[in-house]
Order: structure tokens, then C-alpha cells, then sequence
């Protein structure tokens, strides 16, 4: 079974003892809401009306394209806070003959909470002044767990393609509203003990005679060739939502099943 991170199980925690403070949800001493709901019917009510999502969906998606899906656990075990955090792997065959990974994985849980500019975005303030503000308990309770629809859930992939004569090529993306960019280029051998790196500069100086933005463009337009590309970023997104979800479900029964 998929787990939360300490990190994440910590913002699900806060997000909730604020919605107590806030008087949408009642405090860990039991202590019941201003709308009178005991948190068993808290957790039953959030049980039966998120439990609609189909969790294995975009799993499917990805096997019907062909993918294979790997799973790799953080090292130590299920605990994300040992070494790491849980990366999700998809493997397939391509029809060049060139054998397809990309690597991805939840994005940082501060990272997340990052604005575009960097700043922290206050999403408990937020919250509660929606509930200050008359907004309904779903509304609130979605901003409390950081739901956001425009919100990308993974920030940056790995794609590798290995050619059968051994030619490895590497590209690290970044992602940004749904969009991604090269961040770094490597290609070698498959056994070189380190592969040739460009980094594609997105300031004034660079290396580049002046055609580094055409190279830049024919690089994505050759991973969009072989799937690479805006919607495989949106599946991305929407398995690790998927992901999320059933990470926030299991919280919910094990929180029930404490409270007997």
C-alpha cells in the first residue's frame, strides 16, 4: 500500500487542525463543530463523497499506450522520510527500436506550496478566510488539502532513450502549468561512466553561436515524436493525483478504524 510521507501526513494534519480552528471540522480533543458534526461523521461524510475517483484509470491509460509501470520504493522502506521519496517509472518499446523510460515522482511537499515566484503561499489563511467568509465545507475542506485543478503535481521527469547499438540519450524536464521545457541534455554509451551534459541556458550568456533555441525546439520535437509530450505530462499529472487520492483514503479509514 501506497503511504503518506511524514511531510505530506504533517500538511494533511495541520490542514485539518486549522479547519478546526476555523470551526469546519471539530479539534483532535473532540470537541464538536460550530455545525455540530462529530469527526467520525466528519471522516464518514469525506469517505462517502471522495470515494468516487477511479484510482487505477490513468494506470490503465498507460498500459493501453503500452507502457510497463515500475514502482520504486524510497530505500528503507515505505517511510518517504528514510532516503527519498517514492519514483514511478514507464518503460516501452518504441517501433525505432529505441527502448523508452521516463522517471517522475511526487513534487516536494514545499516546493508545492511555492508560488510562481517562490513565495509561500498561504493556503491555511486562505482557507480559514473562506470559512470566515460563509464559503460551503466542501470548498473549504478542498483548500484545507491543497487541491488545486491548475496545480502541477509533479515539477520535473526524466526521459531516457537507449538506442540497441548502445547510444543513451538523457533529457531532465521541468514542468510548469501543464507545459514542460529540456532543463538538461546528456548523451553517451550505455557503460560511460559519465555522459556528455549541455544545459540549456535560459539567461543571456551561453555557449551557443545563436542556434541553441532551434537545437532546443528540434530536441522536443523529437521526444514528441516518440509520446513525450503536453499530454503525457497531463496523464502524469492525473496518475499522481490518483495517487494522492488513494494515499488520502487510506488515511481517512485508518483514522476511522483508530476512532473504533
Amino acid at each position: 500500500m501506497l503511504r503518506l510521507g511524514s511531510g505530506a501526513l504533517q500538511a494533511v494534519t495541520m490542514r485539518w487542525a486549522a479547519a478546526a480552528t476555523a470551526g469546519v471540522l471539530p479539534a483532535w480533543t473532540g470537541v464538536r463543530c460550530e455545525s455540530g458534526v462529530a469527526l467520525e461523521e466528519a471522516l464518514e461524510k469525506e469517505l462517502s463523497e471522495s470515494g468516487s475517483l477511479d484510482e487505477h484509470a490513468t494506470q490503465r491509460e498507460f498500459e493501453d499506450a503500452g507502457f510497463e509501470l515500475y514502482i520504486h520504493e524510497p530505500l528503507g522502506g515505505d517511510d518517504d522520510d528514510v532516503l527519498g521519496s517514492t519514483v514511478y517509472e514507464l518503460r516501452k518499446a518504441l517501433e525505432t527500436g529505441e527502448e523508452l523510460s521516463i522517471e517522475f515522482a511526487l513534487a516536494d511537499d514545499e516546493e508545492a506550496a511555492a508560488g510562481g515566484d517562490g513565495e509561500h503561499v498561504d493556503v491555511i489563511g486562505a482557507a480559514m478566510t473562506a470559512a470566515e467568509g460563509g464559503a460551503p465545507q466542501g470548498e473549504v475542506l478542498s483548500q484545507m488539502m491543497g487541491e488545486d485543478p491548475g496545480e502541477d503535481l509533479v515539477s520535473n521527469f526524466k526521459v531516457q532513450l537507449s538506442k540497441p547499438n548502445g547510444g543513451v540519450l538523457v533529457a531532465e524536464c521541468v514542468v510548469e502549468k501543464g507545459d514542460y521545457a529540456v532543463e538538461k541534455l546528456k548523451v553517451g554509451q550505455q557503460g560511460d561512466r559519465k555522459l556528455r551534459v549541455h544545459e540549456f541556458s535560459q539567461e543571456e550568456m551561453s555557449v551557443s553561436v545563436g542556434h541553441e533555441a532551434d537545437i532546443e525546439d528540434g530536441v522536443l520535437d523529437y521526444l514528441e515524436a516518440r509520446g513525450v509530450d503536453e499530454a503525457l505530462v497531463g496523464r502524469i499529472n492525473a496518475f499522481l493525483e490518483e495517487q494522492v487520492h488513494r494515499d488520502y483514503m487510506a488515511w481517512l479509514r485508518d483514522m476511522r478504524a483508530y476512532l473504533g
